[in-house]
């Protein structure tokens, strides 16, 4: 027992709760943070930061913890209306809120990082920046009243900042300038950059609109460290154009980087060494970590889960029914106060370890889908949950057989035959643009061009877990190929009685890399015709299948947009009841929802907040298009996805277009585009206020004229990016142009075009 509960107990004092009810007041400043690279003549570069701090409320100086986000995503602009919403809820219950521009973005100083998280320039600042935090204190001008670092820091993020905090945390236990960092509390992160990130998932390549866009921010000016609240920032000098606009563009970087090799191995380096309980002693800071069942990290937050807790070290995990989105503010919901149960995690870590019902709550607790017809919430229910579920439930193996049907007889081997798929590299757009996130469409248009193999419920089951799928598949070329590349996508789904096909969770594989888990992977082509034996992990899910409807495994050769086509033709061959075809249910009788509901279900989203000096308004929705459209005339399916929206920043209009165009051949597989264009105008109108504008909607809109409401801005500059990534069977050909125009100088203008060998893929 910790020895202050022990000293409660003793002389009969009860110790209060935290209660994240209780708010207090706080501000906002804007300051930098110098750190020192040892590596380049140990140049100093200020790092631009904002802190939310609270105001004292009896005492002065107070000492507060620090709760730090790293990011590359313009604090001070493009999130800043957005991360209000967090600055004013930790900060209000006594954190003082870090938010830090990475180096090189943002306000702050320097050459842009070289790829994307994990660079040991990014990873060294961020340690240097958590030894700083400890000896902070901040005036505040509220009252001159003075607020000091208490000596704790954790270190929160969703996606980007989830992964440096994973990467920082693993070299606590070899770095004493890390001391200072109690706990991380990583959302929407990922273990396995390789196949577990964007760029070649489930070891396929990957592009979306994500990839764009954070290049098109990270060649924008800096607004400077005082935040973009005069018409002087953002200034268009020798620095910006060296450090910013020349920069080489990260999809050209993860181009040079198709296969699994050293590069990717040594960036996971802190998952295999520190956080593996073959290293008991390396890693034992607390963590709180959190997923969710439709976004495509989701598998990490388990494993992460896994490995911790065979460390003894203290572990919570959440798993949530939303996107990659954080879940007080999201769609589809429903919507989930996960900060509240942060805020109680980090009080007892940095603040008083007195009461450990704050941690010891909900240690691992899913949500448990089930189908349903509400397009804007996802059905189901939260209950903590005993894991690994192994432990409980013993995986049921089901053969795929001839008659398309599941069956947990295991087949005589005279029964064995083939079923064959001819491979159509234009479907599978009924997937959306990762693993989870089509959950609640229509999958049965996809299903027409898969194979299928169905089984019956009887019952209600539920499932929690990993399902595992055994295939042995061949791939024929129909060009004379003796050697080709292949993918097969393989989905668990729901067949409700209406007919309604939904997706439960699937997985990929590269063919080249197939029954290979050596690093460096040594892929091959396969041969044609030739069968293999390969094996899926399907992606962590939950899921209730009811009585009458039907679970579904669905098999194809392609999932375009999502996964980028194989360049060969072919058709693909399925071994069916045969004992090497088989798939590993996890399923259980369905329990019944927790009574009373569970504490996650009564603690919806808080109101979402935005500054009065800077808010953020969608028009249309994101995206306002999405359209598939098959064109006869040149035989290419094309998927075009747009957005538009603005946002004002101390004073600054910044109105954002994003258009992207997915066109695949129906004919040649290999001749694959992707089109992209994003354009950003900012004008200096010096008006704030988001009351002082009448008419909100339709401004300033690319797509609309402005209207007379609208003040005539001091200063304007436009930044448009067009990219276009093409292929054909042996090389991915990629061009890109950025063009800068402005109100007070001359444009700018940077073009790039490379071309690059096709490495398995």
């Amino acid at each position: 027992m910790h020895m202050l509960a022990l000293l409660s107990l003793l002389i009969g004092v009860s110790v209060a709760r935290f209660d994240v009810t209780v708010t207090r007041p706080w501000e906002l400043q804007m300051r930098y943070i110098t750190v020192v690279d040892s590596a380049n003549n140990y140049t100093e570069y200020k790092l631009a930061v904002t802190y939310a701090v609270p105001i004292p409320t009896n005492t002065t100086p107070e000492d507060l913890p620090v709760l730090m986000e790293y990011l590359p995503y313009r604090k001070d602009d493009s999130m800043y209306p957005i991360r209000h919403n967090y600055f004013n809820y930790f900060a209000s219950r006594g954190f003082v809120y870090a938010y830090v521009d990475i180096r090189g973005t943002g306000g702050s100083e320097g050459k842009r990082i070289p790829f994307e998280y994990s660079s040991d320039i990014e990873i060294e600042d961020g340690i240097q920046i958590i030894e700083k935090l400890t000896t902070m204190q901040w005036l505040l001008a509220t009252g001159g009243k003075t607020v000091r670092s208490n000596g704790r820091v954790a270190l929160w993020g969703q996606s980007w900042s989830a992964f440096n905090a994973f990467i920082i945390a693993g070299k606590k236990a070899r770095d004493p300038r890390l001391a200072a960092l109690k706990t991380i509390v990583p959302i929407h992160g990922a273990v396995n950059l390789y196949e577990g990130d964007i760029h070649y998932m489930d070891g396929i390549m990957h592009q979306d609109e994500y990839i764009l866009s954070v290049d098109q921010e990270n060649a924008l000016p800096s607004y400077g460290f005082n935040g973009a609240g005069s018409v002087d920032a953002y200034k268009i000098d020798a620095d910006f154009v060296a450090n910013r606009w020349q920069a080489y563009p990260w999809t050209f970087f993860y181009l040079n980087q198709q296969l699994k090799d050293d590069f990717w191995t040594n960036r996971t380096a802190f998952f295999s060494g520190p956080f593996s309980p073959s290293n008991p002693d390396d890693f034992t800071m607390p963590v709180f970590v959190i997923g969710s069942l439709l976004d495509g990290y989701r598998d990490s937050a388990v494993a992460l889960y896994e490995k911790l807790k065979a460390k003894n070290v203290s572990v919570k995990m959440a798993m949530t029914p939303s996107t990659h989105s954080l879940m007080d503010y999201v769609s589809p919901g429903p919507t989930w106060e996960w900060r509240a149960e942060v805020a109680k995690w980090l009080h007892y870590w940095l603040v008083d370890q007195s009461d450990a019902s704050l941690i010891n709550e909900n240690e691992f607790t899913v949500y448990v889908r089930r189908s349903g017809d509400d397009k804007n919430t996802v059905p189901g229910y939260w209950r903590n949950q005993q894991w690994p579920a192994a432990v409980n439930v013993a995986p049921t193996r089901f053969y795929l057989m001839n008659n398309n049907l599941l069956s947990s007889v295991a087949p005589a081997p005279a029964a064995a035959s083939n079923h064959t798929l001819q491979y159509k590299p234009a479907v599978g757009t009924e997937m959306g643009v990762w693993w989870g996130e089509a959950a609640l469409g229509d999958m049965a248009p996809l299903d027409a061009d898969s194979l299928v193999y169905d089984l019956m419920m009887t019952e209600d089951l539920e499932m929690v877990g990993f399902p595992v799928v055994r295939l042995r598949v061949a791939a024929t070329s129909t060009e004379n190929l003796t050697q080709l590349l292949a993918h097969w996508h393989v989905r668990l789904e729901n067949v409700a009685p209406t007919g309604q096909v939904t997706h439960v969770t699937g997985a990929s594989l590269n063919g080249a890399y197939r029954n290979t888990s050596a690093v460096p992977a040594a892929p091959s082509y396969l041969q044609s015709g030739q069968f293999y034996d390969v094996t899926f992990q399907l992606h962590f899910t939950t899921w209730t299948f009811m009585s009458n409807h039907k679970l579904r495994i669905a098999i194809t050769n392609a999932l375009y947009r999502m996964m980028w086509p194989s360049p060969h033709r072919m058709f693909s061959t399925l071994r069916v009841s045969h004992i090497g075809t088989s798939v590993d249910l996890p399923l259980a009788p369905a329990l019944a929802p927790p009574s009373p509901v569970h504490p996650y279900t009564r603690q919806p989203g808080g109101a979402y907040t935005e500054p009065a000096d800077g808010w953020y308004f969608a028009e249309g929705g994101y995206p306002y298009l999405y359209v598939i459209a098959v064109d006869a005339a040149t035989q290419r399916r094309d998927v075009t996805w747009n957005a538009s929206y603005f946002s004002n920043c101390y004073g600054w209009i910044v109105s954002v277009e994003l258009d992207h165009k997915f066109s695949q051949s129906l004919t040649n597989p290999s001749d694959t585009t992707w089109s992209c264009y994003a354009r950003q105008i900012y004008e200096y109108v010096g008006v704030t206020n988001q009351q002082s504008w009448s008419q909100l909607y339709g401004y300033p809109s690319l797509a609309k004229p402005r209207n007379g409401q609208v003040p005539a801005p001091l200063r304007t500059f436009t930044v448009q990016t067009y990219m276009q990534l093409r292929s054909n069977v042996t090389h991915f050909n990629a061009a890109l142009q950025r063009m800068l125009t402005r109100s007070d100088g001359a444009p700018l203008n940077f073009n790039i075009s490379e071309s690059f060998a096709r490495l398995y893929q």
